[in-house]
């Protein structure tokens, strides 16, 4: 009798848990269709501007800024860092050609070469798993997601595994866009002590992109180094 109610007990802890994990599963998979579904639409877009942010928890005072301008496959974008050796840093780079710039305006140093990297706004996946039934549903029951807001934003914040098979992410993602607002990209390490690596995307456009936005860079009285040689 004793043995019967303790596989009762166990049975139904078993049916609890399997119910909260179906509920779980089901919540998580709503809400990041609909993340993907909100990320799909601006995936692909090569005329945007947004402004991203970067800093540690350790000294959030020292913010590095990173401007960043597309249109038609060109890119432009000014990194400024106050508090590194080299305090800005200014890339060209067009998609079409291949061709590529950096520029380091207080050493007048200028480096050329073919390697092309378009930078995207910052979205949970790449497009290809966008429509992986079974990848979503991996992920919806891996992951945990919460509410919460940055800068008076509506966000999911959703942390992700490493059997997600995407790693290991936290990130906070609108509500209204589905655009990854902040996000966990590493770790400093201070007197032993770990201390997170934050990144902040806090303005971003679809709309207004000019070409003197992302003109090619005039490298008059510039040292120019070929990468490509």
């Amino acid at each position: 009798m004793k043995n019967h109610l303790i596989l009762k007990i166990f049975l139904i802890v078993i049916l609890i848990l399997l119910i909260i994990f179906i509920v779980h599963t089901t919540r998580n998979y709503i809400i990041l269709n609909k993340i993907f579904t909100q990320e799909l639409e601006i995936i692909d877009k090569t005329n945007l501007s947004f402004t991203r942010k970067q800093y540690n928890e350790y000294e959030p005072d020292k913010i590095s800024t990173f401007d960043c301008y597309g249109k038609d496959n060109k890119l432009m974008l000014v990194m400024r860092r106050p508090y590194e050796t080299i305090k800005n840093v200014i890339l060209w780079d067009d998609n079409q050609t291949s061709e590529q710039i950096i520029m380091l305006p207080e050493t007048l140093i200028a480096y050329t070469g073919s390697v092309s990297n378009y930078i995207k706004i910052p979205t949970i996946l790449e497009s290809s798993k966008f429509n992986n039934f079974g990848f979503k549903l991996l992920l919806a029951m891996t992951s945990f997601i919460t509410n919460d807001k940055v800068d008076d934003q509506d966000c999911y914040y959703v942390r992700i595994n490493f059997f997600s098979g995407v790693g290991n992410r936290k990130a906070w993602v609108s509500k209204d866009s589905g655009i990854i607002i902040k996000e966990i990209v590493g770790f400093n390490e201070v007197d032993g002590k770990l201390y997170n690596e934050f990144s902040e995307v806090t303005s971003y456009s679809f709309d207004g992109i000019t070409d003197e936005m992302v003109t090619k860079p005039n490298l008059t009285g510039y040292t120019i180094v070929d990468l490509s040689l």
